[in-house]
């Protein structure tokens, strides 16, 4: 029964996504060169595919840390227990004390640890020190290190099926729901970077009229060529 569930939301995400994707539209008035603050948040995205690009062997152990790192703090949030953890130069690996469950295991790809940490070390300070004037280095770290966390899992989920996503049972729900969440993330770390330029209520009331603009398409298709097969008949 589980096994159906899956099945049926991973049609429901092939759609889901694609109007949460299209939804991302309304942000784009940020993506202005008048908009000072989006030259250091996207000078940060562009430093970090070129770097990625120029030197893809020197991301390996940074993202090695991070996802390891990541499993390990899901394990734990979930009432997990880490029996051991390895971390090295092209490879690691987390060994609970249980089984893990799903989230447990496409953590990586759905949580961008760097960019996370980093917010979390500069709001945290914000309470204490005035961090205004170190605002546009953080947002050029925010763009390199959400531009490490897309690419690499970009790069995963389009290599050979790997271990974590095997580990799911199903594969294909597993990338639609990392695809989905992704695009929340995206949208989420948008509104905190610049809070007062982002309406999130409006990209999700969006991703809901996509929704339903596509399914509604998607059934105009089915009974065109339903008619079509019953004259052919």
């Amino acid at each position: 029964m589980r096994s159906v569930i899956k099945n049926i939301a991973s049609l429901v995400l092939i759609p889901l996504n694609i109007a949460s994707f299209q939804a991302l539209a309304i942000f784009l008035p940020i993506f202005s060169l008048r908009n000072s603050e989006f030259i250091f948040f996207s000078g940060g995205l562009i430093l970090c595919i070129a770097l990625y690009f120029k030197f893809p062997d020197k991301f390996s152990t940074p993202y090695i840390f991070a996802h390891e790192t990541t499993h390990a703090l899901f394990g734990l949030f979930f009432g997990n227990k880490i029996k051991k953890i390895s971390i090295k130069k092209n490879s690691g690996y987390v060994l609970f004390g249980e089984r893990t469950g799903f989230m447990v295991a496409i953590s990586p790809y759905i949580f961008p640890f760097y960019a996370m940490f980093i917010a979390f070390i500069y709001f945290s300070l914000s309470f204490i020190f005035e961090m205004a004037p170190f605002r546009n280095y953080f947002l050029i770290l925010e763009g390199f290190f959400l531009s490490f966390h897309l690419l690499k899992t970009i790069s995963i989920m389009t290599s050979s099926i790997q271990s974590d996503f095997k580990q799911t049972k199903k594969p294909f729900f597993a990338y639609m729901f990392v695809f989905a969440i992704n695009i929340v993330f995206f949208a989420l770390i948008l509104k905190m970077l610049f809070p007062y330029k982002i309406a999130i209520k409006a990209f999700f009331w969006a991703s809901i009229n996509n929704f339903f603009s596509i399914l509604s398409y998607v059934w105009f298709l089915l009974t065109k060529l339903y008619n079509l097969a019953w004259k052919i008949i």
